[in-house]
């Protein structure tokens, strides 16, 4: 066992049961103590006792072996895109032959790429952590609903290594090509983007990297809780977090450390529109892109990043073209990326969760 292993098992053995009662002690008074929000305060506590080493050498490899094993290891591919003429100075570095890894979760008996629907997943952790694998119960449930859905799961590269290859665009640049290989190489005309947490943030960036670019659309996409900036943070969403964080999965001290692994070297990437989604907002984009594309975002009143996502929605919902394809969903007792955290198997009781219904809706709706 190396070092780095022994000693984030050492620290949850130690320390972990203790930020476990300090942190039900907080819930405890502030009267919102449960079994949900202990998952909560589980998460966010534990999340806190790992770095990037404790990613790259335990989190990663355990999820990574996890995946494989629920999925099979035949269901991967990988896939390449060229990247020709990426247009703007920050990506300009990265022009390359992109190459990106996915697995399928579940692809139906003659599967119709003219009219049946694929949801391309794009999963959370900080762009740090690797697909945890407790978010297959989702589309477990989703495929069993649909049963005419292909569900595909991307495993994009992660920033779990000190170094600017591994840090923003390449996340992006992985979603783009993988997009692009079944929009443009192998003609899926009915894709829908899934993506939570920085997944959210990465299926949010592709439409405008897409369409600054005059290429295709995905026809629909479902922001579950998308951390909008992941390279700055106001100080006063710090002050006005809803009970200073005590409710919510994740912490401000657990989002710098994944901003710390994602913020590239090169300060040119501060005012990168494909970066910070809510402060480098670009009205006339965003606009063409609700022409064409209907968007559902999703969050929770109890999570630290409500503000951020609150402001960039409201930047949204003032487009022309927002009332007809734009549509948020708030969880009044949500917190993190909610409709991932039910782990309920019976596939009639979890749609009818409001959080996961509302997604529901979306899916189902006409253009």
């Amino acid at each position: 066992m190396c070092t780095s292993s022994a000693l984030f098992i050492l620290r949850i053995i130690v320390l972990l049961p203790i930020r476990l009662i300090q942190g039900g002690i907080k819930t405890f008074r502030l009267g919102a103590l449960s079994g949900n929000i202990l998952v909560r305060v589980f998460m966010r506590e534990a999340l806190l006792l790992c770095d990037k080493t404790t990613f790259k050498d335990v989190l990663n490899p355990l999820f990574d072996m996890c995946l494989s094993i629920c999925l099979g290891k035949k269901s991967f591919e990988v896939v390449s895109y060229p990247f020709k003429d990426l247009q703007t100075e920050a990506l300009a570095s990265q022009t390359a032959n992109i190459s990106t890894k996915f697995y399928w979760y579940c692809k139906p008996d003659n599967f119709d790429p003219e009219t049946d629907p694929l949801i391309i997943f794009s999963h959370g952790g900080g762009f740090a952590i690797k697909a945890v694998p407790t978010s297959l119960f989702f589309f477990r449930n989703l495929s069993r609903l649909y049963p005419r859905t292909s569900i595909v799961m991307h495993d994009y590269t992660v920033t779990d290594m000190d170094h600017d290859s591994v840090r923003h665009p390449r996340q992006l640049l992985e979603t783009v090509a993988l997009y692009l290989h079944f929009s443009t190489i192998l003609h899926y005309k009915n894709i829908t983007m899934i993506g939570e947490s920085a997944g959210g943030h990465l299926v949010l960036s592709l439409l405008h990297y897409l369409e600054t670019r005059h290429l295709h659309l995905p026809r629909k996409v479902v922001a579950v809780s998308p951390w909008c900036n992941p390279n700055v943070c106001d100080p006063e969403e710090r002050r006005k977090a809803p009970c200073n964080g005590s409710l919510d999965s994740l912490s401000f001290k657990g989002l710098d450390k994944f901003t710390a692994l994602l913020k590239p070297s090169d300060p040119i990437y501060n005012a990168d529109p494909l970066l910070n989604l809510e402060t480098n907002f670009t009205p006339d984009t965003w606009n063409a892109v609700l022409k064409q594309t209907q968007i559902m975002v999703t969050y929770g009143r109890q999570e630290v990043l409500k503000f951020q996502i609150e402001k960039f929605v409201s930047k949204l919902a003032q487009l022309p073209s927002a009332p007809a394809n734009l549509t948020v969903y708030e969880d009044g007792n949500g917190g993190h990326i909610e409709p991932f955290l039910n782990f309920q198997r019976n596939e009639t009781v979890w749609s009818m969760q409001p959080n996961i219904a509302s997604i529901l809706k979306f899916l189902e709706q006409g253009p």
